[in-house]
């Protein structure tokens, strides 16, 4: 139980770039591993919706050091990310800094 607890946590910790690999063993035999799997799936995407909500938020609110926190996010950041909602409408917007 501990080494599956401790495969969970790296395998987890890989973020959205596991999830390929991670789908594709959900089919398989052995139900605790497929069960695992799951639960690491389960956890990178809402990781993964948090991240981007935390995002929305900070350009919603603009605080001081938002472009700054982004700029030192992004090479953390997975194409995995959702995108903003209605991004490509908010970016045609004129923005008044």
């Amino acid at each position: 139980v501990v080494q599956r607890e401790e495969a969970r946590t790296r395998l987890t910790a890989m973020g959205p770039g596991a999830l390929p690999q991670l789908r594709k063993a959900i089919d398989g035999k052995n139900p605790s591993v497929t069960s695992v799997v799951r639960r690491c799936i389960q956890d990178i995407e809402k990781s993964s919706t948090l991240a981007a909500a935390a995002i929305r938020l900070l350009a919603l609110r603009r605080p001081a050091g938002a472009v700054q926190a982004l700029l030192n996010y992004l090479p953390s950041a997975d194409a995995a990310t959702p995108p903003c909602p209605n991004a490509d409408r908010r970016a045609a917007r004129p923005r008044s800094w």
